[in-house]
């Protein structure tokens, strides 16, 4: 009980809130967090007391640099969580991102891995109704677990944003030349699509 209470009083601090399906919780496309966009000094913090995985994938688009942002693990009380952010850098700092000024329609699912076998999912997670510049889940059911044993699809759709999703997987093919850190990315035919597989081959 003392877990389900300490969940919902993060989730209520950070304005998340449970699906339908009440399997996780989730970010909203409004919310406090966009004022104060990201950077990698946030990582540094976050990591005290959790249990993470990140990933940042720079990439450049019409003259403007962008960070599309990825993690995995431990939340501390919201327990199981993964996040998909998309961020741009910021007019004051070459070192600071902020939310980017775009909405796309994205869909998040985290899933167990063990022995070489992806099962069982905590959640999936496809908001049809919102579109989002950060997307997220958190299981409050599962704490603590290993982020190396998790496997996170993610989707993000670019829109009219033409090119976006192909500039992503270049960067992604050229960031994975020395180590393999995703699992594989799909771009969908015919679109402005992207798929990320990260995990199974950490």
């Amino acid at each position: 009980m003392w877990r389900q209470i300490a969940a919902a009083a993060g989730a209520y601090i950070l304005n998340f809130v449970y699906d339908d399906k009440e399997s996780a919780y989730h970010s909203m496309p409004v919310t406090w967090q966009k004022t104060y966009g990201y950077n990698k000094l946030f990582d540094k913090v976050f990591r005290v007391g959790s249990n993470m995985l990140v990933e940042d994938i720079p990439y450049s688009y019409n003259n403007k640099e962008y960070v599309l942002w990825m993690w995995k693990g431990d939340y501390w009380n919201l327990g199981t969580g993964s996040e998909i952010g998309l961020y741009q850098q910021s007019a004051e700092s070459r070192t600071h991102y902020d939310a980017v000024d775009f909405l796309c329609s994205m869909q998040l699912s985290t899933y167990k891995y063990s022995d070489g076998q992806v099962y069982g999912s905590y959640y999936n997670w496809n908001p049809v109704h919102n579109k989002q510049w950060w997307i997220t889940a958190f299981d409050w059911r599962h704490p603590k677990p290993d982020p190396k044993k998790l496997v996170t699809l993610g989707k993000v759709d670019f829109g009219d944003k033409t090119g976006m999703a192909q500039t992503i997987k270049d960067k992604i093919k050229d960031k994975s030349k020395d180590k393999k850190i995703f699992q594989d990315t799909i771009l969908s035919e015919n679109s402005n699509t992207i798929w990320i597989m990260w995990g199974g081959n950490e």
